[in-house]
């Protein structure tokens, strides 16, 4: 078996997924410039809190039945319509009716959740606005799954590109053109996806009748589903509820900064949400080739080395980039870059962790890492926050799903060893945070000089591939025609 043919299958696939899971992520960082000339960074904070929000209610009207509908769609199903239109319909159905009654619950306490969460009751129009959207990304989620599952990928591509377009387009008619406020963006996403959920409806519409919904299924399917939610909602604690932790102790600018920081570092999530995409197909496509194990092990090194390598870019960059998109006051949001950007790392390195599980059809480390994980970041919140601010919540996020990642190939190891070399790991880290550590303390922020120094830092990386083996001169020319190839035959399609 060839490590290279593969290692190239998967940087190919990793493209291909790539556009489709990037879209939505590229919202954010697209509208950055957009939010930080027209909002202040105490607007920008209470939009992070109504996000952070909206990810919470969203984990209580999903259930996990996205996960149960994967798992039943492939079942005892090939050659049966009828049985995959019973389980897209349940599950449409379900998450409906969990999502309408939630957001009639939200509405009966609007105000008291914008007082609350929002020190402002003024600002319950904000809250009502967002809650009419549960309901709505019932279609939008069963479709693009759905797509998902027919492996009509581009089909994917286009439904996102079309729902970014028009909420970006909407977003911008409401706060630039209407100057709205705050309010714009979220009217600008009601619209939005109500436009495109009748899309959805005509799409799905052979896929969701009332008829097709099946309480025997459903039971299964729930019962599958609702053990998945406490993890769901462990994930969510790492990922968001610092945003809450740091409003007890600051203001809303402090929030707004810290979500600036986020949103930059998501940059990171481009690569490595499409490598999320990819890796788990492709890994386990492999299993049984000879030599597997040499390929799961370069791809671990390639990751760190490549992983590393644009967290150090992003971070040495962030004050020019956060110069060139914000204001002079979100310039302070770079101190956090680079701890969110490592985090990014650090998430996708869970994924290669969990391939020795999934491999043992082993399912409870995951679990288990996801928790050790929500515990580590609420602790250090606590902790770090009230003495560091925005960078105590960015230091504590990063410890947090390394710790995560830490355990999960520890407990992997031990169930499915893999011959990973943590050496390289280690190495890769160790240089990056070198790099940022001289361009923290030596380089000016500003000027050419310090511009050509930093890019010749961020190209270091590729000497020390070479020194740790990662990549070779024939891999590098050989990854380039191979990207050059998938390009133009995506442009001929």
């Amino acid at each position: 078996m060839s490590t290279t043919k593969f290692i190239k299958q998967l940087g190919g696939e990793t493209i291909v997924y790539g556009l489709s899971a990037t879209v939505t992520r590229f919202i954010g960082i697209f509208l950055i410039p957009l939010y930080t000339r027209v909002f202040t960074p105490a607007d920008y904070g209470i939009i992070a809190l109504i996000a952070s929000f909206d990810g919470l209610i969203t984990t209580f009207t999903v259930l996990g039945m996205d996960n149960a509908s994967a798992r039943w769609f492939y079942v005892d199903t090939e050659g049966k319509p009828e049985v995959r239109k019973q389980v897209i319909s349940t599950w449409f159905w379900f998450q409906s009716i969990v999502s309408i009654i939630t957001t009639i619950i939200v509405l009966g306490l609007s105000t008291s959740l914008a007082d609350m969460m929002l020190n402002s009751p003024a600002m319950v129009g904000l809250i009502i606005i967002t809650s009419f959207t549960w309901p709505l990304n019932t279609f939008k989620k069963v479709l693009g799954n759905l797509l998902r599952y027919q492996r009509r990928a581009w089909h994917t591509v286009f439904y996102s590109i079309a729902t970014s377009l028009l909420t970006i387009g909407l977003t911008i008619f409401f706060v630039v053109i209407l100057k709205s406020g705050l309010v714009g963006i979220y009217w600008a996403e009601l619209i939005a996806l109500s436009v495109m959920s009748v899309v959805a409806v005509i799409i799905l519409k052979d896929w969701i009748s009332p008829g097709s919904f099946s309480f025997a299924l459903l039971k299964p399917m729930l019962i599958f589903a609702l053990p998945l939610v406490p993890a769901t909602i462990a994930g969510w604690v790492t990922a968001s509820a610092d945003r809450f932790i740091l409003k007890a102790y600051e203001n809303t600018s402090e929030i707004g900064l810290y979500s600036v920081a986020a949103t930059l570092a998501s940059g990171m999530t481009l690569v490595i949400g499409a490598f999320q995409m990819a890796w788990g197909p492709f890994a386990f496509s492999i299993i049984d080739e000879p030599g597997s194990h040499r390929v799961y092990g370069k791809v671990f090194s390639l990751y760190f080395w490549l992983g590393c390598g644009l967290a150090t870019a992003l971070t040495i960059f962030s004050p020019l980039i956060l110069y060139i998109f914000t204001t002079s006051q979100y310039a302070g949001a770079a101190s956090s870059v680079a701890y969110l950007a490592f985090s990014s790392l650090a998430i996708g390195a869970t994924y290669i962790a969990a391939l020795s599980c999934g491999i043992a059809k082993k399912s409870i480390p995951s679990s288990i890492s996801i928790f050790v994980g929500a515990v580590v970041n609420t602790a250090l919140n606590f902790i770090l926050i009230p003495r560091l601010g925005r960078n105590g919540a960015a230091i504590a996020t990063l410890v947090a799903y390394a710790t995560a990642a830490i355990y999960l190939f520890v407990a992997g190891q031990k169930l499915y060893p893999i011959p990973y070399r943590f050496r390289d790991a280690i190495v890769c880290f160790g240089f990056a945070w070198s790099l940022i550590g001289l361009d923290h303390f030596i380089l000016p922020t500003w000027g050419i000089w310090p511009f050509l120094a930093r890019l010749g830092m961020c190209f270091l990386f590729i000497p020390l591939a070479l020194v740790l083996d990662v990549v070779r001169i024939e891999h590098i020319r050989s990854f380039s025609r191979m990207i050059s190839q998938r390009f133009v035959w995506i442009s001929t399609k």
